[in-house]
């Protein structure tokens, strides 16, 4: 009779140490000798057929059948242009690296454990060092697109954020970079889905485009396949000096300019703002943000054209919570926060809220979040299939005749 129950508990055994890979999968192996099992009823362990989770479970479905690990502490690094050796260091990206421990020091206070490595780029003598990068579970900058891809050989299972470079949104086809700044590609695709939503029965949309544009950098090819896909009828003009824009509709005359040539875009602005000016029938202007940087542009012509913008950028300083970050930058730097500061800030906190959320694998779940709203950005990742993610959020901001601003 004790042979018998010697050999019933030495069968438990056996099933119950055979089931723990299963039950826990990412476990690392333990020497035969040093594994320590407990007998269990069988009919308590479900032992499925060999590869049975994998053909009625998606690989999203099977991570979240397990807890991801949650790190207790957050290491992030910071990679920026500091030149804080130099007789000139970097205002803009002291700024973001002042709004990014801002973040810091917030989370800290909310019970997050934090610890925040800041590497000088531009400091040859004390290099990153990539043995503490591999450690990182968060990794921002560096900004250049060579640098980045620099890093990424190092550490090839690591993601880099981008933080500030929208040239570096070419580099998550076959790279694993974040881009943080959405591209001009989001901005114009939310500016046509903008227009379309708008566009009445009775409005005319008019593209003004540049005949002698070479389009280097295929902005205005893209923006008229867009118009093209949208199923919107327009008419095309090089101009609207003279008669070129004909009849007046009866609704809204709506406008679009197809150019990166920065004198044409400038003329066929303030030309809209003188016709809006006129009053003989309500004028809308759809841009994106890159208007803003344009010199040649009359300070009153964006408001009188009634312009619609998409951007990355905008803060709202009505909103509380800005106000709150400008005191407490006031108060901590004795300076002014600047784009540079809101920028660091909202980066910084959005990703470590992700690390903290979905743990070890935040970077392939960041696409179940809602869009996230910041100071001064907004995030939302989309599922991809390409190595890297881009921030899909983009901003839309109104300049109303009567001089104001406002943040849709």
């Amino acid at each position: 009779m004790k042979k018998l129950i010697l050999c019933f508990i030495t069968a438990l055994v056996a099933l119950s140490a055979s089931a723990q890979p299963w039950l826990f999968p990412n476990r690392k192996k333990v020497k035969p000798d040093t594994l320590k099992t407990v007998a269990t009823p069988s009919d308590t362990i479900p032992v499925p057929p060999k590869d049975s989770i994998a053909v009625t479970l998606s690989d999203e479905e099977l991570e979240d059948t397990f807890l991801s690990e949650v790190p207790e502490m957050v290491k992030v690094s910071l990679l920026l242009p500091l030149k804080s050796n130099s007789a000139s260091p970097s205002r803009n990206f002291m700024e973001y690296y002042c709004g990014a421990l801002m973040a810091v020091r917030e989370l800290g206070n909310n019970g997050y454990a934090i610890e925040l490595n800041v590497y000088d780029t531009e400091d040859r003598s004390r290099p990153a060092s990539y043995s503490m990068l591999e450690k990182s579970d968060i990794i921002i900058g560096p900004v250049k697109c060579e640098e980045i891809a620099g890093v990424l050989l190092n550490c090839p299972d690591k993601y880099v954020i981008s933080p500030i470079e929208p040239k570096a949104a070419a580099l998550t086809d076959s790279l694993n970079v974040i881009q943080a700044p959405s591209s001009w590609k989001e901005q114009t695709e939310e500016m046509v889905a903008w227009l379309k939503a708008e566009c009445g029965p009775l409005d005319r949309i008019v593209v003004l485009k540049d005949n002698s544009d070479s389009d280097k950098d295929g902005k205005v090819g893209y923006l008229l396949q867009l118009l093209q896909d949208s199923g919107l009828d327009y008419s095309q003009l090089s101009s609207v000096s003279g008669d070129a824009l004909g009849q007046l509709p009866q609704g809204t005359l709506r406008f679009v300019v197809a150019s990166e040539r920065e004198v044409f875009v400038c003329s066929a602005i303030n030309s809209i703002s003188t016709i809006a000016s006129r009053g003989e029938c309500p004028t809308v202007l759809y841009t994106t943000s890159s208007v803003r940087s344009l010199e040649g542009i009359n300070a009153a012509s964006l408001f009188n054209a009634n312009t619609r913008m998409t951007t990355s950028y905008y803060v709202d300083y009505e909103d509380a919570d800005v106000k709150q970050f400008i005191l407490d930058y006031r108060a901590l730097f004795g300076n002014e926060p600047s784009s540079f500061a809101f920028s660091g800030y909202d980066t910084m906190t959005f990703h470590i809220e992700m690390c903290r959320k979905y743990g070890s694998r935040w970077i392939k779940r960041m696409h179940r979040e809602e869009q996230w709203k910041g100071l001064q950005t907004d995030f939302k990742y989309n599922k991809s299939n390409s190595a890297g993610r881009i921030n899909r959020a983009i901003r839309k901001v109104v300049y109303s005749p009567d001089f104001s601003i406002k943040l849709l």
